[in-house]
């Protein structure tokens, strides 16, 4: 493999001139930067990308964490970053599967600064002193925090409103809401805001808490929730994956959708247009998510300071299908 020193001595130059070059910064002739362009085409040469960080001072890359790519939201919202960050020259360093295990988050905030990455995305979780990035970050799938760290959030509550306004229109008279760890903000502002309209319509509800949002987490609450519940006709489904699931096991048990049980999911995913029946779901515009985290991580690295307004709120809405009953 050719070095930056024998394009070097090929060209009758020096190291700093191609480096130049390669580098677009600078002034040489364009005779000479024609005959340097030329030699590297001619043998191939690939910059060492390592040496081109530290003397840079940037990688072009963006770290993002995933916690869950299984999900489709997650999904939708990575693609979304991806698309997002290439139309500015980014490339995205992905860690997915962290789940909600702290001890993986704070070795992928470590992977990246070892990386250098120029900054980083990721769903939310715990920052501490000791695993704070030096490189700017944003955070979404967020609570309506009120501090100073740059948040793309959906907002939850308005999302659990939506939820329980859909099925006190199609005529629900009792209700169970799913919903995972009340630790988590956006978990919590879902669930308010669901328990809100119901009270304020004087519906009545029960509650299943889930332990997360993966399939298997939903297939052992789906069966749970036929057994431990009695005399429901609708649920507020912790997540699309969970609303599909319940689905699912309803079909199983002869009970018909949207006549006996009506469900309502949250993420709007694609799996939820497709389904049998089609699936109401709260949209969360995940890849509305993913586009507005990508722009705000790259406005962050350029302008080498934190956001005047680091809150940056994305709005839900309602996808009405099969699932519910006409309003």
């Amino acid at each position: 493999m050719p070095t930056i020193h024998d394009i070097a001595d090929l060209a009758g130059v020096s190291v700093a001139t191609v480096s130049r070059v390669l580098n677009h910064t600078g002034r040489v002739s364009d005779k000479t930067r024609d005959k340097i362009n030329a030699i590297i085409k001619q043998t191939n040469y690939v910059p060492n990308q390592a040496a081109r960080t530290l003397y840079q001072k940037r990688s072009g890359l963006i770290g993002v964490i995933i916690p869950d790519l299984n999900n489709p939201f997650y999904a939708d919202v990575v693609t979304a970053i991806d698309a997002t960050l290439q139309q500015s020259g980014y490339r995205i360093l992905l860690a997915v599967n962290t789940g909600a295990n702290q001890t993986k988050y704070d070795e992928s905030i470590a992977a990246f600064e070892q990386n250098n990455v120029d900054g980083i995305i990721s769903s939310d979780f715990s920052i501490t002193p000791t695993n704070t990035p030096t490189k700017p970050l944003v955070l979404f799938n967020s609570g309506l925090i009120d501090d100073n760290i740059n948040r793309v959030v959906v907002d939850n509550y308005s999302g659990g409103q939506l939820a329980a306004k859909t099925l006190i229109k199609s005529g629900a008279q009792k209700v169970v809401i799913q919903h995972g760890p009340l630790s988590l903000p956006p978990i919590r502002e879902r669930f308010e805001g669901a328990v809100a309209a119901l009270t304020h319509a004087h519906l009545d509800y029960e509650i299943q808490l889930v332990s997360d949002f993966t399939l298997d987490a939903a297939r052992s609450a789906a069966e749970a929730l036929f057994t431990t519940f009695h005399d429901f006709d609708a649920v507020i489904a912790a997540n699309d994956i969970h609303a599909l699931t319940i689905a699912q096991q309803a079909q199983a048990n002869q009970i018909k959708i949207p006549q006996a049980l009506q469900i309502v999911g949250f993420d709007g995913s694609l799996y939820a247009e497709v389904s049998q029946p089609s699936l109401t779901t709260v949209d969360q515009h995940a890849s509305t998510v993913g586009t507005t985290a990508g722009e705000f991580i790259v406005d962050l690295i350029k302008h080498h300071s934190s956001a005047a307004h680091p809150l940056r709120l994305v709005k839900p809405s309602v996808r009405l299908r099969e699932s519910t009953m006409p309003q």
